[in-house]
């Protein structure tokens, strides 16, 4: 196990973090504060025996106040195999206890340790000019990789040229322009293009089972490029036994990441910070996750869009049957069920308390539901059972409500969606009775139940013409007038979800 100690550095009293044993790329996150570029600045001595001093030096000094004060009472320790060596700041540097202690940070087993990610432009060394014969392509796999990446071709006129002075390379894009070839330098690049650059060359110049550092992902790289970048990470970090770790703070990698991969900074409740692992994205997310506009007065947080659609239906129908005053309500998809219930634990921590908030699963939710509480041993029976009261469920899985409402009755949902889609729309005799690709289709679990919808969703939209969305909301609100024809059962059941404080 290696184990990275801080104490009493940047305003955090306590931490330790356990490095990954395994390969792979993970995310660092954390709210602002928590001690992410603390974690990775720290891990950077491993491999940059300056790199302490840089990061956490005093920058600022006065005639009347002894600034290496600040870090009077800090520590820093790295522990590997029983063998541990410790950093304390004395006399404007930071030493290590003992001697020849740095040699034992090489327990820590990684080939090479890089801090990586750099913004910064760099510039030849003054009046130093280069000749044109020592351009040469960029390596293959760094152009596909800055192609992929940046989803852009241009990248595969990318050059490099060698300083004789420094051994920099410097990146240039070659344009046939006005009949001759032209380069264009990396300065002309953007700052997220730049930095991307830099750092698959390092990576690609790493051994293997090496330490990469990245702060900031975010890179001012444009969200889908950010996703790219990541995958890119997480393929590279596989084939080549990296591990990878990138903090960060972007809602949408957060979101895409699997739960082992995530290490969640935060309070520990006492004096200190924790370093969580196999966390689920939604707990992570808390108040990024909810869209910045006007707060609702009641949040109803669900696992996915069918669901979000279901449940928009309902809620519509309820209003329009109420002769009360209505809240506003927000409907925002999650993910798997329990994520949906850790969220709306994290949100009661960060949102305003008049916000009332629910969690309104598929009903194939409530047997696990039900599982989770029957023990207080079993995974997760604290979040439930501190949630209980908050948690509710659609009549169905959304998918599989609908097709058993079609399949009930043929004939007459086919006059139904006729009337539904103006006359736009097949026949739902046709597609259930004669279509091979929906007879091939056995059951009605919820897996067969999505496909058949899809079916007919893609029925629909090639006679009428609408996008997708629509038609999934006019089936859903079809399901919902069709259950609940009887709206005393409709009050019955979704009105403690609105109005019960």
């Amino acid at each position: 196990m290696r184990i990275l100690s801080v104490r009493n550095l940047r305003g955090i009293p306590k931490l330790d973090f356990t490095v990954p044993d395994r390969p792979g790329a993970y995310l660092l996150t954390g709210a602002n504060g928590a001690g992410k570029s603390t974690v990775l600045s720290c891990l950077a001595q491993l491999g940059d025996p300056g790199a302490l001093d840089r990061f956490f030096t005093p920058n600022i000094r006065f005639s009347d106040f002894d600034a290496d004060d600040v870090y009077r009472d800090s520590l820093i320790r790295f522990e590997a195999d029983g063998k541990v060596v410790e950093f304390r700041y004395r006399s404007g540097k930071w030493r290590a206890a003992g001697e020849e202690t740095e040699n034992k940070l090489d327990l820590f087993g990684f080939s090479s340790v890089v801090f990586a990610g750099e913004k910064r432009k760099v510039f030849p060394e003054p009046g130093e000019t280069f000749s044109i014969r020592a351009v040469r392509p960029a390596p293959e796999n760094l152009r596909s990789a800055a192609a992929e990446i940046f989803d852009d071709e241009k990248f595969h006129q990318l050059h490099v040229v060698k300083s004789e002075i420094t051994g920099t390379e410097f990146f240039l894009i070659r344009r046939f322009e006005a009949g001759e070839d032209r380069f264009f330098s990396e300065n002309n690049f953007g700052s997220g293009e730049r930095a991307v650059l830099r750092l698959i060359a390092r990576i690609q110049s790493l051994p293997p089972s090496a330490l990469i550092l990245l702060d900031e992902a975010e890179m001012a790289l444009h969200p889908r490029a950010r996703k790219r970048l990541w995958e890119y990470l997480r393929r590279t970090a596989a084939a080549r036994s990296f591990v990878i770790l990138v903090s960060t703070q972007s809602a949408s990698l957060i979101r895409g990441a699997d739960r082992g991969r995530i290490l969640l900074l935060e309070n520990d409740g006492a004096d200190g910070l924790v370093c969580r692992n196999d966390v689920y994205p939604a707990a992570v997310l808390g108040e990024m996750a909810l869209p910045e506009d006007i707060l609702p007065e009641v949040l109803l947080l669900v696992e996915d869009q069918e669901a979000s659609m279901l449940l928009n239906a309902i809620v519509d129908k309820l209003r329009a049957c109420m002769d009360q005053e209505f809240p506003y309500c927000r409907i925002l998809p999650v993910g798997g069920y329990m994520q949906v219930v850790i969220l709306m634990d994290n949100l009661s921590r960060v949102l305003p308390a008049y916000i009332q908030k629910r969690a309104v699963l598929d009903r194939d939710a409530k047997p696990f539901i039900a599982k989770a509480l029957e023990s207080p041993g079993r995974s997760h029976f604290d979040v439930v059972e501190r949630n209980r009261k908050q948690i509710f469920y659609l009549p169905c899985a959304p998918e599989q409500g609908v097709i058993r409402l079609l399949e009930s009755d043929v004939r007459r949902h086919s006059r139904g969606l006729s009337e539904l889609f103006c006359g736009r729309s097949p026949h739902l005799e046709d597609i259930v009775y004669h279509d091979a690709r929906y007879r091939a289709v056995p059951g009605t679990n919820r897996a067969d139940c999505k496909e058949k919808l899809s079916l007919i969703v893609r029925g629909i939209m090639k006679i009428s013409g609408e996008p997708e969305t629509n038609v999934r909301k006019k089936l859903y609100r079809y399901y919902v007038e069709n259950r609940y024809r009887n709206i005393r059962e409709l009050k019955e059941d979704y009105c403690p979800l609105i109005f019960q404080k």
